[in-house]
């Protein structure tokens, strides 16, 4: 689980990890390195593992964050893990749409329904 001061907040729900962000801002590089690390790290813990990331609190992300997302998609797909992210506002979800992630990743309206779908 992630250290203190991580730019993480981490719970469980109905058996799912769910991942939040403290920043609203995710572009600096070597945050983004610890929240890669801090995200492969907990997919490490265990087989078929539950992820619901909610980008609630974010406004903007750089191309390094879409990245590493994808590295904790094909890490949870190797280890029959299940991946969900919610709360996409509109900048958030127009670069999912422009790079076609949104064919990659399962993206739910709410935090609830990603949870759901995730379980």
């Amino acid at each position: 689980m992630p250290a203190p001061g991580s730019p993480l907040h981490v719970t469980t729900t109905e058996g799912v990890t769910v991942v939040t962000f403290r920043d609203r801002i995710l572009l600096d590089t070597e945050e983004l390195k610890i929240i890669e690390t801090e995200l492969i790290e907990m997919l490490d813990e265990q087989r078929g593992f539950k992820l619901v990331i909610d980008f609630n609190n974010v406004q903007t992300l750089s191309s390094q964050m879409l990245g590493a997302l994808l590295k904790v998609s094909e890490a949870l797909e190797s280890s029959e893990g299940r991946l969900g992210l919610c709360n996409l506002n509109g900048k958030i979800k127009e670069a999912f749409e422009i790079t076609n992630l949104k064919k990659i990743f399962k993206i739910h309206a709410s935090q609830l329904a990603a949870v759901k779908a995730v379980r």
